[in-house]
């Protein structure tokens, strides 16, 4: 299971690195007012931290205490 989320962050970092790439490449190849390699730096550290903060949050969740309460709850829910 691990392994399974380890990699599914994987492809999310890589798909989130060449969104990351594909808008720094058009800020620099068309430029957005004077300080357009600033704005790229900018963006690229956001987007970054904003990953890290994402990756950190879900993997400090206690996942199998969420689906002890949840899937009883879910199931009693779901059954008449």
């Amino acid at each position: 299971m691990q392994a399974v989320a380890l990699f599914a962050y994987f492809i999310g970092f890589v798909l989130l690195l060449a969104g990351t790439a594909t808008v720094f490449y058009h800020f620099h190849r068309f430029g957005v007012g004077g300080n357009h390699k600033f704005i790229i730096s900018i963006f690229i550290v956001g987007s970054a931290l904003l990953f890290l903060a994402g990756f950190l949050a879900f993997a400090s969740v206690d996942w199998k205490a969420i689906l002890e309460v949840g899937l009883p709850l879910a199931k009693s829910q779901l059954l008449p």
